[in-house]
């Protein structure tokens, strides 16, 4: 029953959610750092792929925990 109700909630205020948060790296400079996310450790930045395609990309040096926060 808890299961049931915590679903139910979850999919009312989906439902019923305004904001919806949106990210289109295409729209970013390559190289660069997104300005409505936040670096908590790690170095990241906007790269192509071979299709032309941008993403967020995680440096692989030095292997260590990292973290980004995104969204609203």
């Amino acid at each position: 029953m808890r299961l049931l109700t915590l679903s139910l909630f979850f999919l009312i205020n989906n439902l019923y959610s305004e904001e919806k948060y949106e990210n289109n790296f295409e729209s970013y400079d390559l190289k660069s750092f997104p300005d409505d996310m936040m670096e908590i450790d790690g170095v990241f930045k906007v790269e192509s792929n071979t299709e032309g395609k941008k993403h967020l990309e995680m440096a692989s040096e030095p292997l260590t925990e990292n973290a980004v926060i995104f969204g609203p």
